[in-house]
């Protein structure tokens, strides 16, 4: 049997792969690292298809704000957690006020790991306030699309691969 390429259904079947975090400048960040998971090809279509009609308008602003959308809804739901200490520190009131919900005792100035404390609400609240840090992620999603798409083919090739039994 030759596999072609791979898919899951739904999304809770696509296993968590680690992926390091780059910085904006591409170089990796030493020892911290994203759970990522590969989406299925149906999810990220349903996704990408608002984006596609309002980047086909007339409005700029309105193409802008759905890509942005889309780059966040993508790597909301390719997240699962980070190692390694992905750490952020709130340096004003307002942000220890929005924040705080998240994390118990925040205070001005203090640094907190977001490592095991993704949820669905602080990924919508933080990516909302931080578009570099979701282009970060979705940085650390391509470089792990690609790895899929080398496997698969390395795959490929070892099933098409001459046998000695002839």
């Amino acid at each position: 049997m030759m596999i072609l390429g791979r898919s899951v259904y739904n999304l809770e079947d696509s296993p968590a792969r680690r992926v390091a975090l780059h910085d904006a400048e591409g170089r990796p960040i030493p020892g911290v690292f994203a759970l990522m998971r590969l989406l299925p090809k149906a999810i990220t279509e349903k996704m990408l298809k608002p984006a596609v009609r309002k980047a086909k308008g007339k409005d700029e602003d309105a193409a802008e704000e759905a890509i942005l959308r889309w780059m966040r809804e993508h790597v909301s739901k390719a997240l699962v957690d980070t190692e390694g200490g992905f750490g952020w520190a709130f340096d004003d009131a307002e942000g220890v006020k929005a924040y705080a919900p998240f994390f118990a005792g925040l205070t001005v100035g203090e640094g907190v790991t977001f490592d095991s404390k993704w949820t669905e609400a602080l990924k919508e609240r933080f990516f909302i306030d931080n578009p570099a840090v979701v282009g970060l992620f979705l940085d650390a999603y391509k470089r792990l699309a690609e790895i899929g798409g080398r496997e698969r083919e390395e795959e490929e090739a070892k099933k098409e691969s001459p046998s000695l039994a002839g």
